[in-house]
C-alpha cells in the first residue's frame, strides 16, 4: 500500500478537456507520482479522471493506469500480470496514437511514440521464454512520462 492508501481524493466536478492538460492538477500530480515510482498513487490520481473521461481521453488514461499497474507488478515480481497489464496499457496508448495522427503522437504533453519505444524496450525481456531474477535487475530505463509543450 502506498503513502496515500485509503485517502479520498477530491476531483473537480467538471472535468478539464485534454487540451487543458497544463491546468489539470490531478493529471500532473499523477505524472509526478508515476515518475517518482509511486505507481499505485499515480494510478489512483488518474483513476478519478478516467471515471469522468470519454473517448480518446479515457483510453489514454486507462493506458497510463495499466502501464503504471504493470510497474507495480514488476516491483512485486509478478510476471503474468506484468505481461498482461503492460501489453493492454501499451496497446491502448498505440490506439491513442492512431486516433491522433495529426498530432505526431503527442497527447496531453506526452510524446507517445517515444514513451512507447522506451516502454517496449523495458518490458521486452519479460516476454522471453525464460525470465529469472537477473531479468529484474536489468539496467534498462523505466519509461518516464516526459511532458513537453
Amino acid at each position: 500500500m502506498g503513502h496515500s492508501y485509503g485517502l479520498e481524493e477530491a476531483h473537480d466536478a467538471e472535468p478539464l478537456s485534454p487540451e487543458l492538460w497544463r491546468q489539470n492538477e490531478d493529471y500532473l500530480y499523477g505524472v509526478d507520482l508515476y515518475n517518482f515510482a509511486y505507481w499505485w498513487e499515480a494510478h489512483e490520481a488518474w483513476e478519478g479522471l478516467w471515471h469522468q473521461a470519454e473517448d480518446t481521453y479515457r483510453l489514454f488514461l486507462q493506458g497510463l493506469i495499466q502501464v503504471s499497474a504493470s510497474l507495480i507488478k514488476y516491483h512485486m515480481r509478478m510476471l503474468r500480470p506484468l505481461r498482461t497489464l503492460s501489453t493492454a496499457g501499451r496497446d491502448k496508448l498505440r490506439q491513442v496514437v492512431a486516433e491522433c495522427e495529426d498530432t505526431d503522437g503527442n497527447y496531453m504533453g506526452l510524446n507517445l511514440p517515444d514513451f512507447l519505444n522506451t516502454a517496449d524496450a523495458f518490458f521486452a525481456p519479460f516476454f522471453a521464454a525464460t525470465v529469472t531474477e537477473t531479468t529484474y535487475h536489468q539496467d534498462s530505463v523505466k519509461p518516464l512520462i516526459l511532458l513537453k509543450d
